[in-house]
Formats: C-alpha cells, sequence, structure tokens
C-alpha cells in the first residue's frame, strides 16, 4: 500500500489514487472543490485510507483549519451515487475531514440526489472524527453493506438523514456521534437491515432558523423522528441516546406490512420530542 500527501491543487491526482484503491491518501489543510465527474464526484475503491490533515472541529468550515471537501454547483449527481461514492469496496476508512454541500438556507432537502457519500455492496467500512455539514439530502446512504462503523462525528443539518441504512445492511454500528437534523432523523434504517447498534449519539432537532452560518440563518424545519426504523428489520439496539428538541417523534417505528424482530430500545433520555410528521404511528 502506497502513501501519498496532496494538497487542494491535486484534484485529478487525488480522485486517480482513490479510484484505483489500495493507498493510503494524506490530505493538507484546504478547500477541496469536487464537481461532478461522470456520475459521481470522486469514486473510492478497496483498501483506502483517506485522511485529513489539521482539525475537523471546523464549525467555520475553513480550510485553514483542516480539510474541507465541497460539493460544488456542479453536482445534480445521478440516483444511487453521491460525491464520494463507493461500489462493492472494502477496508475503506475516511477520517478528519469536513464534508459539506454548502446548502446553507436553499435546497431540495430531502428530495435531491445529490448525497455527500453513497455506498452498495461495501464491506468493512468506517467514518470516524469527521465534521458533515448542510446538504440537501443525505449525509451518508448506504445498501447492501456489511461491517459498517459511523462514529466520533459531528453531523449537522443534512437535508434528510445522517445516517441512511436504505436495505440490506448488517452489523453496522451508529455511536457517539453528534446529530442536529433539520427535515428528517439521525439515523433511519430502512428495508431488511440486521444487527444495527444505535448508541450513545447526542441528537437534537431544534429549530434550524435558530442557527446561522456566516450571518445567513439556516434552511429547513424542524426535523420529525430523531431516529427512524420502518419495514422490516432484525437485531436492532437502541440505547443511551440522548434525543431532544425533536418536532417529531424520538424515536419512531412502523411496519408499514412488514415487521421489525428483535428490537431493543434502552435506557434513553428524551427531552422536548413530539409527533409531527410521525401522523400514521404515534
Amino acid at each position: 500500500m502506497a502513501t501519498y500527501t496532496f494538497g487542494p491543487s491535486d484534484i485529478t491526482s487525488i480522485r486517480a489514487r482513490l479510484a484505483e484503491g489500495g493507498h493510503t491518501i494524506i490530505l493538507r489543510r484546504g478547500r477541496y472543490d469536487i464537481d461532478r465527474n461522470g456520475t459521481c464526484g470522486w469514486q473510492i475503491a478497496s483498501n483506502t485510507t483517506l485522511r485529513g490533515e489539521g482539525s475537523s472541529n471546523n464549525e467555520s468550515l475553513s480550510g485553514g483549519v483542516g480539510v474541507v471537501l465541497v460539493m460544488t454547483s456542479k453536482r445534480s449527481y445521478a440516483t444511487d451515487t453521491g460525491m464520494l461514492y463507493m461500489m462493492r469496496a472494502s477496508n475503506v476508512l475516511i477520517e478528519n475531514v469536513s464534508i459539506t454541500g454548502f446548502n446553507i438556507d436553499k435546497g431540495s432537502f430531502g428530495t435531491s440526489p445529490n448525497v455527500l457519500l453513497y455506498g452498495d455492496y461495501c464491506t468493512n467500512l468506517e467514518i470516524r472524527n469527521c465534521f458533515f455539514a448542510y446538504s440537501e439530502i443525505d449525509f451518508i446512504k448506504l445498501r447492501h453493506s456489511k461491517t459498517i462503523n459511523v462514529h466520533h462525528n459531528r453531523m449537522w443539518f443534512p437535508g434528510h438523514e445522517c445516517l441512511y441504512l436504505s436495505g440490506g445492511n448488517s452489523n453496522a454500528t451508529f455511536a457517539y456521534n453528534d446529530c442536529r437534523t433539520r427535515t428528517n432523523s439521525a439515523c433511519r434504517v430502512s428495508y431488511s437491515n440486521s444487527s444495527v447498534y444505535i448508541h450513545h449519539n447526542n441528537i437534537s432537532g431544534r429549530n434550524p432558523a435558530l442557527y446561522t452560518f456566516n450571518n445567513v440563518k439556516l434552511g429547513g424545519g424542524y426535523s420529525h423522528p430523531g431516529i427512524e426504523l420502518d419495514m422490516y428489520g432484525d437485531n436492532i439496539q437502541i440505547y443511551q441516546n440522548n434525543i431532544s428538541d425533536i418536532n417529531g417523534c424520538g424515536i419512531w417505528g412502523f411496519a408499514n406490512g412488514g415487521r421489525i424482530t428483535n428490537l431493543l430500545i434502552h435506557h434513553n433520555t428524551f427531552n422536548t420530542c413530539g409527533s409531527g410528521g410521525c401522523n400514521y404511528c404515534n
């Protein structure tokens, strides 16, 4: 495995090494503008580490603080792809970067195809110590993948889910994340996922209009559920989460004709949660 260190002017080389796989890619501090290239932005192949220098504790999204990966206006991604895209990739680690769609006050929140990170049929995926901020739709969407660990990230104001497990995933952990939602949930588990562990997350759906970024008020409405479970599933555990200021349910579960088995929910804390948007299963 080779190690490469790149800066913001090396976009073409970064794209090529990530698509090859088998490398550790270290990014220097700065802003990396990622245009759509074919159906996605950057495709990440197996046995890849993508690591940023500096700090991801970067509320200002400043390239002087750390690495900032930016979805540019050249987006309009195809369905089931994203800015960062993985298909049948295994052994991928992404850490210590900020990733943003810069959808602060405008966007087709919840309906756009512009996912920040999308993976299908992946194995052994870890995302840690990152800052996800301001997207039109999901920060992370995964399908048919296994051994997933999304932990110790800050995930602020997606247009849909922070993490969307959209069918066929197994052995997935979502833990120790700081989530601020604005249209949907911090973690959604849908369509036949198994062995999913959601724990020790801080999830807030406080009115986005009370926050600003560079003196611009955030768009989007109150969050619906803090955590959403729907359709089919087995062995799902939800515990030690702190869920507050949610316009919808703290945890919303419904089957729509399916069945969720071996569901264990315990030792979660709820503060100021409602039922908005959850009008057929309160």
